[in-house]
C-alpha cells in the first residue's frame, strides 16, 4: 500500500527527473532483444560508396514505438524516469515520462511545426514555435534536426529529404569514417555538422552539432543495435548537452522497439480550460521546486 510519505517522494523525484529530461530534451531545446551486430547485408554495404552505405541502414518504417528508460545527469544529479516512445516519420517525435511506470507525468512533443512540453502534475504546458528558440533559428536547427537524431540518420540542416552522397566530404580513419556536409550544402547560418560512421557497415556512432552564434552544442552517440524490418536500429542514445551555462548529459535505453504501420495521430491535444500555457523558465522552476 502506498504511503502518503512515499507518494510524496516519488512525486518529488519525478517531478525533479521530469524538469531535467524536459532540460536535456528541449535545450539542445523485451528489452534490446539481444545486444546485436548489423544485419545490414555487408557485402552490399561493402560495394556502396560511404554515404549510401551509411543511407542503406534508413529504416523503412514510417513509425516506432517501445519502452524508454531515460537517466539524466545535471551537476551532481542523477535521476532515472522510464516511460515510452513513439515517433511516426515527418509527423511527430513524442516521449511520454511514466516514473516506475505508474502514472504519466509529463510528455515530451516535437512536431515539424511547434514542440511541446506539458507537466501534468502542475496542470501547464508550453507550446512553441521552433523559431521561437533563437538559438535553433539562427543555425537552422528544426524538428527534421531531431528526427534525424531519433532515427540515426544523415542530414543536412533545414532539409527532410534523404542526404544525399554529393551533400557530403568523408575522411576514411581505418575503421572508421567521418562524414561532414559540403560547403556547398549548407549556408554559414546552418549549424556544423559531423558524423562519424563504422566503415565496415555504416553504422552512425555519433553526430555533432554546433550552432554557429551561439554556446550550444551537443553530442549524440549512438550503440547496442537490434534489428527492425531487417536494418538496425541502436538501443542506446548517449546526448551531451552543453551551453555557457548548461551542462547535461541524458541516456537513452530503448526496448522492445518495434515499426508500427498502424500508428494514428499520436499528437497530444491540450484542454486549455484545465491547463494554463507558461514559458519554457516557468515550467522548468516549477518542477524543480516540487
Amino acid at each position: 500500500m502506498t504511503t502518503p510519505h512515499t507518494m510524496h517522494a516519488l512525486r518529488t523525484a519525478a517531478a525533479a527527473t521530469l524538469a531535467l529530461a524536459l532540460a536535456a530534451v528541449m535545450l539542445t531545446v523485451g528489452a534490446c532483444r539481444s545486444h546485436k551486430e548489423a544485419t545490414t547485408d555487408p557485402t552490399a554495404a561493402a560495394q556502396a560508396d560511404p554515404v549510401t552505405r551509411v543511407n542503406l541502414n534508413r529504416l523503412t518504417a514510417t513509425a516506432l514505438r517501445g519502452k524508454i528508460s531515460l537517466t539524466v545527469r545535471h551537476g551532481q544529479n542523477k535521476l532515472n524516469v522510464g516511460g515510452r516512445l513513439r515517433m511516426k516519420r515527418n509527423e511527430v517525435v513524442q516521449l511520454s515520462l511514466m516514473p516506475y511506470g505508474l502514472v504519466e507525468v509529463g510528455v515530451v512533443e516535437l512536431t515539424p511545426d511547434y514542440f511541446l512540453l506539458v507537466d501534468k502534475w502542475g496542470k501547464q504546458y508550453v507550446r512553441a514555435r521552433w523559431s521561437d528558440v533563437k538559438a535553433f533559428d539562427r543555425a537552422n536547427i528544426d524538428f527534421y534536426t531531431f528526427q534525424a537524431l531519433f532515427w540515426e540518420e544523415l542530414f543536412i540542416p533545414g532539409k527532410r529529404d534523404k542526404a544525399p552522397a554529393a551533400d557530403f566530404d568523408v575522411t576514411l580513419e581505418g575503421e572508421t569514417m567521418r562524414l561532414q556536409p559540403t560547403t556547398k550544402a549548407v549556408s554559414q547560418k546552418d549549424a556544423t555538422l559531423a558524423f562519424t560512421a563504422t566503415t565496415v557497415n555504416g553504422l552512425i556512432r555519433q553526430t555533432r552539432v554546433t550552432a554557429p552564434g551561439s554556446t550550444l552544442r551537443f553530442e549524440w552517440n549512438y550503440s547496442d543495435w537490434t534489428s527492425i524490418e531487417r536494418r538496425d536500429f541502436p538501443c542506446t542514445m548517449e546526448v551531451a548537452l552543453r551551453t555557457e551555462h548548461l551542462d547535461v548529459g541524458a541516456t537513452f535505453r530503448l526496448s522492445s522497439m518495434q515499426a508500427d504501420a498502424k500508428m494514428k495521430d499520436i499528437r497530444t491535444s491540450v484542454n486549455t480550460d484545465h491547463y494554463r500555457q507558461v514559458d519554457i523558465e516557468s515550467i522548468l522552476t516549477h518542477l524543480m521546486s516540487r
